[in-house]
């Protein structure tokens, strides 16, 4: 079988949610908050765009050649994240022991400073801070990547073995929407959580992965056509979620109980609708506003922007706002286009060796991981 649609492939518009989401982000951890105190919001972006990405590659996989080669997806996702990540973990731990007089006031230790990039290493860092087992400074956002690592590491192999029982697209649809339902149902499962064991814990964050799953199955299987982007009822739609999703990011200042109950869970749909419109779109306002060179530009090196910003925030944390955001921005920009030149761009060299053997379209960059909600700014946990 194959997808109805046509293979997903590049999409600029792609790029340009990434970079959207990437400086919503920045915007909130360094100490231009007040200008977007929702920014927290791209974590979910990152979360929908990812799932939805994963999803419909594998599927298009699966229905092109009957498999799907696990050991190809893992080798092509070490060599995309890892050695970025193992870059920029060594650059951190070298800056924090050298010099940590010049990073934080409350001089992180060397066990302090090594305890936290095990828990990055493990991929389990998400935990950590939900238990708060560590204090996070300038690995905070390493959260974010270990529930995407986590997501990673079980969704395809599950996907693998719900296609080999042969589940039809609608049995697909509805075992990953009963699994993203039982996932945003923690919060009123556990007894009196803190927000800290909700928000980060996986058990919670992993239905926006799923909604963005989802919305790659009914890509992929052709349910969504290109004649349905068009109709009324989902120009509609779409409407709502991009105003929901500014007004998040524009009004959104606490982690209020609606929020775990049903505002996040909604974000993830309204932020699935925008990637699926991304996905068919060929002109028009997604083009103009996501599809614009500076803004792929962001979306392609948000990975490595993702990974620095945090830090590099932190380091010139003593200038007030604009200073701040044109120095550890430039700063940051350099970082990121160093580790894409050095390092990302090598690897995906090798990356390359691996194709997706008889799949038809050809690989797309996966979204970045999502980034934290640890305050770059001040070095403390957001509330």
């Amino acid at each position: 079988m194959e997808s109805p649609n046509l293979p997903l492939g590049w999409r600029p518009t792609f790029d340009g949610i990434r970079g959207i989401a990437v400086v919503s982000v920045v915007l909130f951890h360094f100490k231009t908050q007040p200008m977007l105190d929702g920014g927290w919001v791209g974590v979910d972006l990152f979360f929908a765009l990812s799932g939805f990405l994963i999803t419909s590659l594998l599927l298009e996989e699966w229905w092109a050649s009957g498999s799907i080669s696990l050991p190809r997806f893992y080798v092509r996702r070490f060599l995309r994240l890892f050695p970025a990540f193992c870059a920029f973990v060594a650059v951190v731990v070298a800056v924090r022991l050298g010099y940590r007089d010049a990073w934080f006031t409350g001089h992180p230790t060397v066990h302090d400073t090594l305890e936290n990039a095990a828990f990055g290493f493990s991929y389990a860092y998400n935990w950590a801070l939900a238990f708060d087992l560590v204090d996070p400074v300038s690995f905070g956002h390493l959260w974010s990547l270990a529930v995407e690592e986590q997501y990673y590491l079980l969704w395809p192999g599950l996907l693998v073995i719900l296609l080999r029982l042969g589940l039809s697209l609608r049995g697909l649809v509805l075992v990953t929407a009963l699994l993203a339902v039982a996932s945003a149902s923690v919060p009123m499962l556990l007894d009196d959580p803190s927000w800290r064991r909700v928000y980060y814990g996986s058990d919670y964050r992993v239905h926006g992965l799923l909604i963005g799953s989802i919305t790659g199955m009914l890509f992929s299987g052709g349910v969504v056509r290109r004649e349905h982007i068009g109709h009324p009822i989902f120009r509609a739609m779409l409407a709502v979620a991009v105003a929901y999703i500014g007004a998040l990011m524009l009004f959104s200042t606490t982690k209020p109980a609606f929020l775990f109950l049903w505002g996040i869970p909604a974000l993830g749909v309204a932020g699935s609708l925008v990637v699926l419109a991304c996905a068919f779109a060929d002109g028009g306002w997604p083009v103009r506003v996501l599809g614009n060179r500076v803004v792929t530009y962001l979306g392609q090196r948000s990975y490595a922007i993702y990974l620095w910003h945090l830090p590099i925030g932190q380091w010139f944390r003593y200038l007030d706002a604009p200073q701040q955001l044109l120095v550890a921005g430039a700063v940051t920009l350099l970082a990121a286009e160093l580790s894409h030149r050095l390092v990302e761009r090598p690897a995906l060299s090798l990356k390359g060796r691996f194709g997706r053997g008889r799949a038809r379209a050809p690989a797309v960059a996966p979204a970045v991981m999502a980034p934290p909600v640890i305050e770059a700014a001040r070095g403390e946990a957001a509330a």
